[in-house]
Order: C-alpha cells, then structure tokens, then sequence
C-alpha cells in the first residue's frame, strides 16, 4: 500500500527491522551480555535472548542493591569496570520519570567505558514470547480495515487525539511505543482526569473494572469527592483489596460485580498476565464464576455523569449495557487496546446511540506499567446535555 497521510507501511517495517537488527548486533558482537534488573521482568527479557541464541553472562543492579545481596547479583560499577560489555535494560515500569533517569543514568556510565554498548529493546517481545493476553493490531488486520480506521481518526475532535491514534497504531504495527510516549498527556494518573472531568455535570461516576480501588480514589480526590462514585470489581482479591482502598471515602461504594449488556454469570477465565469475562458454558467447570450486571440495570433511574471501563476485552459488551447512559450523554473513558477492532467498533457503536458525542484519544503514562501501547483510552464526551 502506498505511502498515506494518516499511516506509512514503510515507516513501521522500518520500526519493526529497527528492533531486530539491535537483536542481531547483539547476537554477533562478541561482548559479554548482561541484563540490568533481577526480577520477573528481566527472567523473561532472559528466556527471550535466548531464544535468539543469546547467552546473559549475568544480572546488574544498583551497587548498594548489589551489597545486599552477598554476591548473588553484581553491581553496575563493578561490571563497568570491564572491556567488551554489552548491557541491556531489563527493568519494568512503563515511561516513568524513574525510567528515564535511570536510564539517562545507566546510558551515561556506559559511554565512558571501553568498548561497551547499551540497549533498551521494545517491550513488544513480551508479546512475542506470549505475556500480554490482548490482540494488537498487525499489519494485515490493518491493510484490511484500513478505511474503518481511518473513518475513526476522522472523528477525532482535535489534533492531539489524532496525533495519539496515529502513533498509537505505529506502536502496534510497528512494535515500538517510544514516540507514542512523547505524546503522554499524564505522568502520574490511569487517565486523563483533566478531560474526563472537562464537562461539568452532576451524576454517578461508575469505574468498572476499579482492581484495587485506586483509580477511583484519584479520580475522587480530583473532583474534590463531588460526585457519588460506584466501584465495579468482580474478582474477590481485587474486590477485597478496593474495599481496603476506598475506606473513609464516603462517597464512594464497591459492588462485587462484573459489567456485560446484562444481569447474568459469567466465567472468569484466566489468560496470561489478565483474566477475561465469557459466556458459561454449561457442559464446562470453571475455577470462579462471578455476577456481572448491566449499567442500565445497575442505576435504574439514576443520572450517571461518567463511565470508565478497563475491563480486558469487555467494553463493547459492557457499553451495549449502558445505552440509556449514553443516550443521556454520559462522559465516556474507555480502553481500546485489548481487542484489534476496538477503535472499530467502539466509536461506531457510541456514535449510533447518540451522534452528539466527539472522541478524542489520550496515553497515559502513569497508567502504563510496560512500554507498549496499553492503557490508550478512548474519551467520548457529548456536547448536547
């Protein structure tokens, strides 16, 4: 496909061979490779190399995070200190401040040393080795409905949106989330409280999907506690863990409920590092099957100002739940990653209950724990209230 205004194949063939020829100077250049980080991250940035054929000489940590451990992990000066060191990033943590200073830092020291290298390698090989449970859109899913999404990017009501929407299909065909990082609106909460609390309105807030109950917390405190807010968490640990979280916070309630387009149990199936919601299969046995509820059904007659959905694949299921809700212009804050067709069917479907609503897109860097495109959300706001 020729090169667009809106998407540049080549551009993300190039991101894509971008990663795989650092893989191949690693590979051949005969240094000693070590992983900087010691946990679950770094085993798997590990299992990864090695897949590649590439051997890890050792794990490198902070020198007096090193003395701690009574030799089990070397310290950064110490292997520094040496010739021929290949030294590769291998800490979680998303696009923190942190994460770039550290870096900054790490980048610094091996510069000054003697034929050494440094590499922060994308974290799109999570998904390659199978650790991120959602879909992300490849080439062919979007060679295929290029035209649908670009009827999204359309929509977008300002240039930031577009801008994210672009780079965010850039991170996931192109397997590199770094330029989409610059484009983060948010450096410390799960969402762009600053835009979901653009339109004053009164009204329910209901975050679905609230895990432990911090999100709604923040989002309370925002809006200095003016509106009543309900937690939705189906899994009990989660569901435990909100209720410790929101204590004291009177105006907001947890339900121990999943979200779908109505009153029903569903199983929950656990997949990879996230679990998901399905239909129950009466022939089958399922280790946890929860209650979920649709949003109509929930508040009966009651005005709900905003909704804000990370519910891992559910979110169409859930919005067909809440029509009345959107027929009545509720603020909308939705996670469009988990699914390829998501930023397909999601403004499509808003957009057919009421035609009133502009969409704009945000990344959010402190929600986002790894360097991919997840946590990117879709904010429908109506104008008509």
């Amino acid at each position: 496909m020729s090169v667009d205004t809106f998407f540049d194949f080549d551009k993300a063939e190039a991101m894509r061979k971008k990663a795989k020829d650092i893989l191949d100077i690693i590979s051949s250049c005969g240094k000693d490779v070590y992983i900087f980080g010691a946990g679950i991250y770094a085993d798997r940035l590990q299992k990864y190399l090695a897949s590649f054929g590439i051997s890890v000489s050792g794990r490198v940590v902070d020198d007096d995070y090193a003395a701690k451990t009574q030799g089990e992990l070397l310290g950064v000066s110490n292997v520094l200190e040496r010739d021929n060191v290949c030294l590769l990033f291998g800490i979680g943590g998303g696009y923190s401040e942190w994460y770039y200073s550290k870096i900054a830092e790490i980048k610094t020291a091996v510069s000054k040393c003697k034929n050494s290298e440094f590499y922060v390698l994308s974290d799109y090989w999570m998904f390659d080795e199978g650790y991120i449970s959602h879909d992300v859109i490849d080439e062919e899913f979007l060679t295929e409905h290029f035209e649908e999404f670009k009827q999204t990017y359309d929509m977008m009501a300002d240039e930031v949106s577009k801008s994210v929407m672009k780079e965010f299909l850039y991170a996931s065909v192109g397997h590199d989330a770094d330029k989409l990082a610059e484009l983060g609106t948010d450096k410390k909460h799960d969402y762009d409280l600053e835009l979901l609390f653009s339109r004053p309105g009164d009204g329910l807030v209901i975050d679905c999907g609230a895990y432990d109950g911090k999100t709604i917390v923040e989002m309370s405190e925002y809006s200095h506690n003016k509106y009543e807010m309900i937690a939705l968490e189906c899994e009990e640990q989660n569901y435990i863990k909100c209720c410790e979280t929101i204590k004291g916070h009177t105006n907001i309630s947890a339900c121990k409920l999943g979200v779908w387009d109505k009153k029903t149990k569903l199983a929950v199936v656990q997949s990879k590092d996230a679990s998901y919601l399905k239909e129950v299969d009466n022939d089958a046995v399922y280790d946890d099957v929860v209650e979920v509820v649709d949003i109509d059904s929930l508040v009966d007659e009651k005005k709900v100002a905003a909704i804000i959905m990370d519910i891992e694949g559910s979110e169409l299921k859930a919005l067909h739940g809440a029509r009345k809700a959107i027929l009545d212009g509720a603020t909308l804050a939705v996670r469009v990653y988990h699914k390829k067709e998501d930023l397909i069917t999601i403004p499509q479907f808003i957009k057919s209950i009421n035609s009133s609503y502009k969409f704009y897109m945000r990344f959010n860097i402190g929600a986002n724990m790894c360097r991919m495109a997840d946590e990117t959300t879709l904010y429908a706001i109506c104008e008509n209230i």
